[in-house]
């Protein structure tokens, strides 16, 4: 038919047509030479890798002990160039991307990840250079952590080792809004003494 050639149909409608009949397990089936699965494509469409059971759209698996790479994400070998995975949906017809991890091209040699959410559009969030720098709310994070924006927290943080701590606007204590560079509601203790503070002083 044209050229094309149809497996379980006499109209193909492409080069390679394959139509799988009702009492077969799988639409399409490959196995090494020792009877081994390699690949199998399911009535629903879920297609599986290493596995002849895929639980969905696409399932790898592998029966090597040890870490096992199972998917690589590879683009042409230029500088600015830049592999990503995108989270889409489809509504009305139009595909909106909804999320995105992507790498991101510094230097030669040194590339970092990038992280994408979606509020009224897509807007990279989280950065992770190739240093090791993390940046929330910034892309070129110059510490180990680097937010831009307000941080809120419950719990402890711990600083330890010898370089300086320093906070560059007013540090509140028991307050949310400091109105001096130190500004402690409540009572401060150090060995036996203790003093009252209030608000604004």
């Amino acid at each position: 038919n044209a050229g094309n050639v149809g497996i379980g149909t006499t109209g193909p409608g492409a080069t390679l047509d394959v139509k799988a009949g009702s009492g077969n397990t799988y639409a399409v089936n490959v196995s090494s030479n020792n009877g081994t699965g390699l690949l199998v494509v399911q009535h629903n469409g879920n297609v599986g890798i290493g596995t002849t059971a895929p639980g969905a759209k696409l399932d790898l698996e592998t029966t090597s002990s040890g870490d096992q790479r199972l998917l690589t994400l590879r683009v042409p070998n230029a500088l600015n160039y830049n592999p990503q995975i995108n989270f889409s949906v489809n509504q009305f017809g139009s595909n909106i991307d909804m999320g995105r991890i992507t790498t991101t091209y510094e230097i030669q040699n040194e590339n970092g990840l990038a992280f994408y959410t979606y509020n009224n559009g897509l807007a990279e969030r989280v950065r992770i250079q190739s240093n090791g720098n993390v940046g929330i709310g910034t892309t070129g994070p110059d510490q180990k952590m680097t937010v831009v924006g307000n941080i809120s927290q419950t719990g402890m943080i711990i600083s330890s080792g010898t370089g300086t701590n320093y906070f560059a606007g007013n540090v509140g204590i028991g307050t949310a809004v400091p109105v001096t560079k130190l500004n402690v509601v409540g009572t401060v203790a150090q060995a036996d003494t203790t003093w009252p503070f209030r608000a604004g002083r």
